[in-house]
């Protein structure tokens, strides 16, 4: 609707402007056509560049724009968005983009969290990856170049598994654990010689 209402400010303002040079080039050095002449010019041109205006802010605020520029946010940042670096990122479309951000809530694209009192925006599918150990009875992450078939902590199944590094508090957990948790994070400290990868 913005871009219309825009197309239609250009076109009028395009419509004053011609009729603004018809009245200067018939204007036979009379003072008044030359003043609508140039009045229509005048408006034309604020009309036009109003609508220009208008339409570039509303392809800023596109919802398909908005989406692309997010994602790229989230990739920059290491799969974390926090609510301030929104802001940063968008500006003054920052409000524009809420519905946008609903939508990949929604399809599971992203899942929102509370931390210290800032709302984060976690992106699983754009989080660095790493390729662990860990055991299926006790939990603990290896490397997978300890080249290790059994838990040294209690014997028990090793398997490799994929996990996600949260970048903002320095955690690594499995891409199962979210659906496991019905879309919330279960945390899990860094891989140490004692409790995960050395």
């Amino acid at each position: 609707m913005g871009r219309l209402i825009a197309a239609l400010q250009v076109l009028a303002g395009v419509i004053m402007i011609l009729l603004g040079l018809l009245f200067l080039a018939g204007a036979a050095g009379q003072g008044r056509r030359v003043l609508i002449g140039a009045a229509g010019l005048a408006l034309g041109a604020v009309l036009a560049g109003l609508g220009t205006r208008r339409f570039r802010r509303a392809e800023a605020v596109d919802p398909a724009r908005l989406h692309v520029e997010i994602l790229s946010l989230a990739e920059r940042s290491g799969g974390e968005l926090s609510s301030q670096q929104l802001a940063v990122g968008l500006g003054w479309r920052e409000r524009a983009a809420a519905p946008v951000l609903e939508t990949l809530l929604r399809e599971g694209r992203c899942v929102r969290r509370h931390e210290r009192g800032e709302v984060f925006y976690v992106f699983p599918a754009l989080q660095p990856r790493l390729m662990l150990l860990r055991c299926d009875y006790c939990h603990t992450s290896y490397d997978l170049n300890d080249d290790l078939d059994t838990c040294p902590n209690c014997g028990g199944t090793l398997r490799s598994e994929v996990v996600s590094v949260s970048l903002s508090q320095g955690e690594v957990y499995g891409m199962d654990d979210l659906d496991e948790a019905g879309g919330q994070r279960v945390e899990g400290g860094l891989p140490g010689p004692s409790n995960g990868a050395g």
